[in-house]
């Protein structure tokens, strides 16, 4: 399972079986957290997967995954 985290606040936002689930979680929160605060508002996230941090180049990877689909 991964795990969104919420860095900056410290807390666990929410938990998905596919990494590419958690990106699309996670621009859901980052807009909401600009709707609601402004547009120079911003949270700071980390991915886990089973405790251990999902490095940047898999996120990177599954962000341009998502894009090329759109």
């Amino acid at each position: 399972m991964i795990t969104l985290i919420d860095t900056f606040n410290g807390r666990s936002l929410s938990r998905h079986r596919t990494l590419e689930n958690a990106v699309l979680a996670q621009r859901k929160h980052d807009a909401l957290v600009k709707k609601n605060n402004g547009p120079g508002s911003y949270v700071t996230y980390c991915f886990e997967a089973d405790g251990e941090p999902v490095g940047w180049d898999e996120i990177e990877a599954v962000k341009m995954e998502i894009e090329v689909r759109r």
